[in-house]
């Protein structure tokens, strides 16, 4: 009877140590499955994986920062962020990477302080020194523009491929003309007799003048250094005073690509005033150009090619003020969003016809559907506790408009398509595919401002 029991007993034992080898087995496995999917750069399948470590062993800080790496490389920032926070900073190399999203997120001083701290934990020949030092400039010049946002009111903005960029700068006469000949921009004057143009010099683009001397123009003078730089300049455009110049340059100095200037020509001395990078949001780490104003009807425009699939540019149009106005006494977070051009004053180009309509869009009797969290969902907007995140919220209305935009003339392009003859549908298929390529963009921005919009409630909340 008792050898019995304790053959029994032996057999449970041998049955649950099984069971453990079989689970450690299993376990292994997927350690190893989720390290060779993620060597591999497969990151969608690499993170499932990596959240199902996560569930047996949530405060893994090497699970914690691989997941978060998937979530970068999907182009989830805001997930990102959050899991490389918690990940801690026992890799070197989440210090870089989520600097790097911090600057994304013109959360500049943060990304400052951490590619200080990675630039430490390397040395000089280290592969990645040299581009984070790159980097930390670039954090470095954002901070310091990140104290002067142009609070600017947007009439407009439209999505076109570049090489059809300019029909969106509806300009009157009075406003004189601009001339694009493949890469090289000119300005020319309302009354026709001067010219500001972008002339080849050697292996860069330089600006240059030239007068109207009665029938025939002078021969172009360059403009001198502080106007032009070692790198392009191009895009030109000068204000009806004959003083003023707005141009695009890529120099050292700016943020990234091109960058928007201004200088002024002083007559008494024949010199010009030292570029000055227009700053927030007129420019960012991707290419802004092309400033140009209408003075008869108090309109500015400009082209930028953030948020815009490739081949595509976007073409704000905004209301001058003078004088400029200023972001002041408002939230980090919304000085952030609008210095991206993601939030902003929206001027209407009619009144409005209803009085009770107030700015942003937001009106007395406007109702919606808004889900934070289970069991919690907006409808109205005295329903927000953080002005912060009731801000966003009209920003996403205003991207939910445009990309109902986009889509209905995306459709009327197609019908247009199938109606087309040959030469026709060459032209329009590539207008197609650049606007099925911005509403993707447009898209994933809008679901992760969303995200944003209820973690800030919910922070608000607790």
């Amino acid at each position: 009877m008792i050898n019995a029991t304790f053959a029994v007993t032996m057999k449970k034992l041998l049955t649950v140590i099984l069971l453990v080898m079989a689970g450690m087995l299993t376990w292994a496995q997927s350690v190893q499955k989720a390290d060779q999917l993620f060597q591999s750069g497969e990151w969608q399948a690499a993170g499932e994986q990596y959240a199902q470590l996560l569930k047996r062993q949530p405060r893994s800080a090497l699970y914690l920062y691989r997941y978060a790496r998937c979530q970068q490389e999907l182009g989830n920032t805001a997930e990102a962020i959050h899991y490389f926070e918690i990940a801690g900073d026992k890799y070197a190399l989440r210090n870089l990477f989520l600097a790097n999203l911090y600057a994304e997120q013109y959360r500049f001083d943060e990304a400052i302080q951490l590619y200080e701290i990675y630039l430490n934990q390397i040395d000089a020949t280290h592969e990645r020194y040299e581009s984070t030092q790159q980097k930390l400039t670039y954090a470095r010049k954002g901070s310091k523009l990140l104290n002067r946002v142009a609070d600017i009111a947007v009439i407009d903005s439209v999505t076109l491929p570049k090489s059809r960029f300019l029909t969106a700068y509806q300009l009157t006469v009075q406003s004189g003309k601009i001339i694009g000949r493949k890469d090289l921009f000119s300005y020319l004057t309302e009354r026709g007799d001067r010219q500001v143009m972008t002339v080849r010099t050697d292996s860069t683009f330089s600006l240059a003048m030239s007068e109207k001397l009665l029938n025939e123009w002078s021969e172009p003078r360059l403009l001198p250094a502080g106007v032009n730089s070692e790198q392009n300049e191009n895009y030109p455009f000068m204000m009806s005073d004959g003083i003023t110049l707005y141009f695009a340059s890529d120099r050292t100095e700016g943020l990234g690509g091109y960058d928007i200037y201004i200088t002024r020509h002083q007559i008494e001395t024949d010199t010009w005033l030292a570029a000055e990078n227009l700053g927030f949001p007129f420019n960012s780490c991707r290419n802004d150009y092309m400033y140009a104003v209408d003075e008869t009807r108090g309109i500015g425009f400009f082209a930028t090619d953030r948020h815009t699939a490739d081949d595509s540019v976007r073409v704000y149009s905004f209301k001058i003020e003078e004088p400029a106005k200023l972001l002041k006494n408002e939230s980090d977070d919304y000085i952030r969003l609008v210095a991206q051009l993601k939030a902003y004053r929206h001027e209407a180009t009619q009144p409005a016809e209803d009085s009770s309509e107030i700015e942003g869009g937001e009106s007395n009797d406007e109702h919606f559907r808004l889900v934070i969290s289970d069991g919690l969902v907006y409808t109205d907007w005295h329903d927000f506790r953080s002005i912060d995140a009731k801000a966003m919220y009209q920003t996403w209305q205003e991207g939910e408009d445009n990309i109902a935009e986009e889509k209905h003339s995306l459709e009327l392009n197609r019908r247009r398509y199938a109606q087309s003859s040959e030469q026709e549908k060459s032209v329009l298929k590539g207008i197609i595919l650049t606007q099925e390529k911005t509403i993707l963009t447009l898209e994933h921005e809008q679901k992760e401002l969303l995200k944003k919009i209820r973690r800030q409630e919910l922070e608000k909340i607790h």
